[in-house]
């Protein structure tokens, strides 16, 4: 997976595998709703379904000049002009401004505004934009658009921020107040982590004119890929954390076994639990620390992230889901050490089911980083049951741009650190728990390895804040990976999450 960038990145991988794809007819393409067209959420549902009938047919690409500039060339295509973003003169308080197509962005997308029912084309205009006289050609190439973002006052009344971009196969990413842009998201996953993995577009989006003064927007988008179709519904509110309601309709042209529902990517390339080939000044780097998991049977799980030697899959199996992650918990400037990337403002995204999804598993992938400009890791809820032709599939879940989750009266995970220990060639581990349960008797950790061998626990309360540390010597495998399980309890149960760390 490749960078996420200022404005480009999220859907950088996809949309590099595709720049290369063979150029069908322009006909091949799903054809655009007529300009002022009345519009209807049904009529995407009924477009995604009747697509699934019929064959896969891929974008027309952009080709010329603009295809050809570099990623600096690309963003001074993209530069947006003051006061040319849509809906500025209506007192919305969400404006909306669009990408064109051009560098690693080849495939275009219909864009359309919803008001009074209708949907009116957004078409590409240059004026809309700063471009430098020297890149004449490439703007007189550009085909079309390829996304678009929106803004809106989450940090001071009077400036719009960024606060949402969808660019990039079904790529997309938000953030919270005060924060930046870290881990994106995607419509659907097919295939994470295989040889052939698939990256399906979101070839059209209709978006809802906001009415006066509000702050809420409606996007509609239309999926489409060579093993399916979907229409999508997203009600985006930001805030404190910028909340996104989806529903989705899923429509296989093929039996799917290796879906992923609400997939994320973000980026771990070292922190403290493991550091004997770091070579860097600053403390941690990464987009999100850990992968956390809440299920209504084994209540809730923390996963440290990792850089590994190559790459890996990690299952955690759930009858019912609560919800699922990946995180940054370490919110401290000093956590880090890096005064231009600020890690320590990156969102956490939380996934909550909206309705009873069944049983399944989040399946967590780590692949190795080379710096911290790679998309090292991947999350996602895959169900039991695989996905079959003539089948829809209905989908709502809550995603969640922010600090994280809320508490739920178990102690939490807030740093995992290692090294090894004195005089052997075993491991030593300490992890640091907070929000310990008050009025706790009996407390204690309890350690387990799936190989080599784990423990005793030693407990030792902070001086100067309300945090235990839990330490424990690990010795390992002759070969293999180990899985280990940590956790506190007292004399009434459990008092902690689970801590589940991966030895390789």
């Amino acid at each position: 997976m490749l960078a996420a960038g200022a404005s480009v990145g999220m859907g950088a991988r996809a949309a590099a595998a595709r720049s290369g794809a063979a150029q069908p007819d322009a006909a091949a393409q799903s054809p655009p709703a007529g300009d002022g067209a009345p519009f209807d959420p049904a009529g995407v549902r009924a477009r995604a379904a009747l697509l699934a009938e019929s064959p896969y047919r891929p974008p027309t690409l952009q080709t010329g000049a603009a295809a050809a500039v570099s990623y600096d060339g690309w963003r001074d295509l993209s530069r947006p002009r003051p006061g040319r973003a849509h809906w500025t003169d209506t007192g919305s308080l969400v404006h909306l401004e669009y990408f064109p197509t051009g560098y690693i962005f080849k495939a275009p997308v219909d864009l359309y505004e919803v008001q009074d029912g209708r949907a009116r084309v957004i078409h590409y205009d240059a004026g809309d934009f700063e471009v430098p006289d020297a890149m004449t050609d490439a703007v007189r190439s550009i085909i079309g658009l390829s996304g678009f973002r929106l803004q809106s006052p989450i940090n001071q009344p009077a400036v719009f921020d960024e606060i949402a971009v969808f660019q990039g196969a079904s790529y997309f990413r938000s953030l919270g107040r005060d924060q930046i842009y870290g881990l994106s998201a995607r419509g659907i996953s097919l295939g994470t982590g295989d040889a052939d993995e698939e990256f399906p577009d979101f070839r059209a989006f209709w978006i809802e004119r906001p009415a006066l003064g509000a702050s809420q927007v409606v996007v509609h988008a239309l999926l489409d890929g060579p093993s399916l179709a979907g229409a999508y519904r997203f009600v985006i509110t930001p805030g404190d954390a910028t909340v996104f309601d989806v529903q989705a309709s899923l429509f296989p042209r093929r039996a799917i076994a290796n879906g992923g529902v609400a997939p994320q990517s973000s980026m771990f390339l070292f922190g403290a639990q493991d550091r004997r080939a770091v070579d860097d000044f600053r403390n941690e780097v990464h987009d999100s620390d850990g992968l956390e998991v809440r299920t209504e049977e084994g209540g809730r799980l923390w996963r440290p992230l990792m850089d590994p030697q190559t790459a890996h899959v990690s299952v955690f199996q759930a009858q019912r889901l609560v919800g699922f992650g990946l995180c940054q918990r370490a919110r401290r400037l000093d956590d880090y050490n890096d005064l231009e990337a600020r890690y320590e403002r990156r969102p956490s995204l939380w996934v909550e089911p909206m309705g009873d999804w069944g049983p399944g598993a989040v399946h967590l992938l780590e692949m190795p980083a080379h710096d911290e400009t790679d998309d090292n890791i991947a999350a996602f809820w895959r169900p039991a049951a695989p996905w079959q032709v003539g089948q829809e599939i209905r989908l709502a879940y809550r995603l969640s741009w922010g600090a994280g989750p809320a508490g739920d009266g178990l102690a939490s995970v807030a740093a995992t650190r290692s090294g090894k220990a004195f005089n052997s060639t075993d491991r030593q581990f300490v992890v640091d728990f907070v929000n310990l349960p008050a009025n706790t008797t009996g407390l204690r950790g309890v350690v387990t390895a799936s190989a080599g061998a784990a423990g005793p626990v030693s407990l030792v309360n902070f001086p100067d804040r309300a945090e235990v540390r839990a330490g424990f010597r690990f010795t390992p495998p002759a070969s293999g990976p180990a899985d280990i399980d940590l956790r506190l309890v007292g004399d009434g149960g459990g008092l902690s999450e689970a801590w589940r760390f991966r030895w390789t």
